[in-house]
């Protein structure tokens, strides 16, 4: 068994029995930590098992499809080395010797597939199509495997968290409350609950005495040391204020502490909205057209308001939406091969971008950039808020459209909800820029998995969720691409 294999499963034994399971194993939070597991246990034993079959297989259709590609590559002075990596290949094939790793065929296969595709190459093109559709093939077995492995999970809620802050921090938040909310009550914090999810932040339910003159129970937003995603709460206070007032169903917004010294970190504080997640990124678990339509109008709301309200200070403010577009491309194919991570999808991915660049273009105002039913807290259909603001910009309201149109389709026919978005007032973007932000924001998101998958394997972090973001949701991820690639055609 591999290092890297050997350290996910060790972590996993400890995460068991750590405080969150052994003394809560019937509450929410421990049983999203469960389920967590579980997908983690399921995919490490299709890696090491079920899926040797499906990875020799695609290593063997991958070799054929490249050798296919020979002829068109010869063509190109670029891909000189290409072509005898290839060729040398052929050559140990004749001679009975085994072929090369999975991962460096998909590398070699991946960039075949780019210059082709960059060069205009008609029937390279169509070759690399296939090449995306065979990964595709492979990835959709993997994920049936899994399922195969697992039971449904249940939706969470919170649970009583194990003891993240000392006696003396909470002493000082309350008292950083009070001078906020200009309390002079005595008040003490009774209960602190954590809130399921923290991809990015950790989140926290505190309950404070009543009749202190704050309220009873407020959130706290709170930024952990080792976050993928490399932003922090100041950011998304100021954009949270405005949206608030101008009746964008957000937490209502109370304090913000930038120094660090109440609670180890920045935070901010909001109020609690009343209701639960239904869903995650992926999979809407409840809901129904009404849903739908709610959220139609939402985005509707958020994205009818003047991206000048939010000031300069706000990404994406002061540089065009084509050119930070390009930027991003260009920071994230980076991060992509800094990685180590491979996928012919990806790869392609990247190429159709760079070159349909120009759908990027569009209306702007703000955008939320991250909207699926993980950033949402729903009441009976209801959106109670929309939040986790932290990667908000000035852009093309496209991007939230096309990125949650995954989750739209699984409550209502797409069509419906683009009619409610502009009989609440939106602006329907051209299909093209609608289809570039859906394959954006899984790029997107692939990438940010690759890059956790790399924290947790080089050993930088221990977080047992961000193991799961880069196994578990980046194959899904990578299916995703595929799938959205093969709609596209290269």
């Amino acid at each position: 068994m591999s290092y890297s294999v050997a350290r996910y499963l060790a972590q996993i034994g400890k995460t068991l029995s750590s405080p969150d399971i052994a003394s809560s194993v019937t509450t929410s939070m421990a049983r999203q930590l469960m389920l967590t597991m579980a997908r983690m246990s399921a995919q490490l034993s299709v890696d090491q098992e079920f899926g040797r079959s499906i990875k020799d297989e695609l290593a063997a259709s991958y070799l054929g499809l490249v050798a296919d590609m020979l002829p068109e590559l010869a063509r190109l002075a670029e891909a000189t080395g290409l072509v005898a990596t290839i060729r040398s290949w052929q050559a140990g094939s004749q001679v009975g010797k085994p072929p090369p790793p999975l991962i460096e065929i998909e590398a070699v296969a991946g960039q075949a597939a780019v210059l082709l595709c960059a060069n205009g190459n008609v029937a390279g093109a169509a070759l690399a199509n296939r090449l995306v559709e065979h990964e595709l093939q492979g990835l959709r077995k993997g994920a049936d495997l899994c399922r195969e492995m697992l039971t449904s999970g249940e939706a969470v809620g919170e649970t009583r968290a194990k003891q993240r802050f000392t006696d003396q921090q909470l002493n000082e938040f309350v008292d950083f409350l009070k001078q906020a909310c200009g309390s002079h009550g005595s008040a003490k914090v009774l209960e602190v609950m954590q809130l399921p999810g923290g991809f990015s932040k950790q989140t926290y339910m505190v309950r404070l005495t009543p009749d202190s003159g704050l309220p009873e129970e407020v959130v706290i937003r709170y930024d952990p040391a080792d976050s993928v995603f490399g932003v922090t709460v100041n950011k998304e206070f100021g954009i949270i204020n405005i949206l608030h007032e101008r009746g964008v169903h957000v937490p209502e917004p109370y304090a913000l502490e930038t120094s660090g010294k109440v609670l180890g970190a920045p935070f901010m504080v909001t109020a609690r909205a009343i209701g639960g997640s239904i869903g995650d990124s992926y999979q809407v678990d409840g809901g129904s057209t009404a849903f739908g339509a709610n959220l139609a109008r939402e985005l509707a709301k958020m994205h009818g308001i003047a991206p000048e309200t939010f000031g300069p200070g706000i990404y994406g403010a002061e540089i065009g939406t084509k050119e930070r577009l390009l930027n991003e491309i260009d920071q994230f194919r980076s991060l992509w091969r800094e990685s180590g991570s491979t996928s012919i999808a990806m790869d392609c991915a990247f190429q159709w971008l760079t070159q349909n660049v120009n759908c990027a273009d569009g209306r702007r105002t703000l955008i939320h950039r991250d909207v699926g039913c993980h950033n949402l807290i729903v009441q009976d259909d209801e959106i109670a808020a929309l939040v986790d603001w932290e990667a908000a910009a000035i852009g093309n309201p496209a991007q939230d459209l096309g990125y949650s149109q995954k989750t739209v389709i699984q409550v209502m026919p797409w069509e419906d909800f683009l009619a409610v978005y502009a009989a609440a007032g939106g602006i329907i973007p051209r299909a093209e820029e609608i289809a570039f932000y859906d394959l954006w924001g899984r790029v997107w998101i692939g990438v940010y998995a690759a890059q956790a998958r790399k924290m947790f394997r080089s050993g930088l972090t221990d977080n047992i969720q961000l193991a799961y973001i880069g196994e578990h949701v980046f194959r899904r991820d990578l299916e995703c691409i595929a799938t959205a690639l093969s709609r596209i055609r290269l």
